[in-house]
C-alpha cells in the first residue's frame, strides 16, 4: 500500500486500524512504531490517530472550542487541544 492511499490509522480497541479510500485494514503492530515511518503528509491528531492532511475534506469547529476533522471518506478525526497549533500551522492557518 501506498501512503498516499492511507487517510487514517486509528487505534481502537488495542487493534491498529488503516483506512484507505475504498477499505480498511487491521495491522499488527503500535501506532507510535507506524509514525516513526510516515512521510510528512501525515499528522497526529491525538495518542490514537494519525490522519493524511491532504485527504482533509474540511474542519469544523465545535461549541466547546474542540475541532474535528472531515476527511474525503467523511469519517470524523477529533483534534486534542495539545494537537490544533501543529494542526494550524500546517495548514497555513
Amino acid at each position: 500500500m501506498k501512503y498516499e492511499e492511507i487517510i487514517l490509522i486509528q487505534s481502537e480497541n488495542n487493534i491498529l486500524m488503516v483506512y484507505t479510500d475504498e477499505d480498511s485494514y487491521e495491522y499488527h503492530g503500535r501506532l507510535y512504531q507506524v509514525k516513526d515511518e510516515l512521510p510528512n503528509m501525515f499528522i497526529e491528531a491525538s495518542r490514537s490517530a494519525i490522519f493524511n492532511y491532504q485527504k482533509i475534506d474540511h474542519l469544523e469547529i465545535l461549541g466547546s472550542g474542540m475541532i474535528d476533522v472531515i476527511l474525503e471518506n467523511q469519517m470524523r478525526v477529533g483534534i486534542s487541544r495539545r494537537k490544533i497549533k501543529i494542526l494550524k500551522g500546517r495548514l497555513g492557518l
